[in-house]
């Protein structure tokens, strides 16, 4: 199953596959062991990092995460308009 990320933007309740996008993350950056999302207890989202990496690309991943996440949220916000319109 996969895990959403779900949160609330310009009035509407949206549901982002996480896995996804730490899966193309994954495939575009790093070797796919190397990092995966999952769905942890009350529904917050965990990623898991292994120890050997260093901090500058942790911080680079959690930028890059959130860099996706923000293109997904624009791309859902331009989908609405263009069927509201």
């Amino acid at each position: 199953m996969s895990a959403l990320f779900k949160r609330r933007g310009q009035g509407a309740l949206d549901e982002i596959d996480i896995r996804q996008l730490a899966e193309r993350f994954v495939r575009r950056q790093m070797d796919s062991s190397a990092v995966y999302c999952e769905r942890a207890r009350g529904g917050h989202v965990v990623m898991r990092v292994p120890s050997a990496l260093l901090q500058h690309e942790v911080l680079l991943l959690e930028y890059d995460i959130a860099t996706l996440l923000k293109q997904e949220a624009d791309f859902t916000l331009r989908e609405l308009s263009v069927t509201q319109s």
